[in-house]
């Protein structure tokens, strides 16, 4: 069976490169995420020393990112009650 000219094994081989281009994306996000923290982690022991005014800055705000992550989850908590209630 032909759909849009492609036959099955090509929709399959398109697929796959969809979901490692969606796993690509994924790991990198969150290498990034992990990068910043460590970079923020080892920054931090620097900064209580008053080694230097550039240690005291950090590169996330991880208080803004940790209330926006609590508001997410509690949203899609909300709607995963909505759907399954």
């Amino acid at each position: 069976m032909r759909l849009l000219g492609l036959s099955q094994s090509a929709r399959l081989g398109q697929g796959r490169v969809m979901m490692r281009v969606l796993l690509g994306m994924i790991l990198g996000a969150l290498l990034t995420i992990g990068a910043a923290y460590a970079i923020d982690t080892w920054r931090a022991p620097a900064a209580v020393a008053g080694t230097s005014s550039s240690a005291q800055k950090t590169m996330v705000n991880w208080d803004v990112v940790g209330k926006n992550w609590n508001r997410l989850t509690g949203r899609v908590r909300q709607e995963w009650t909505k759907l399954s209630g």
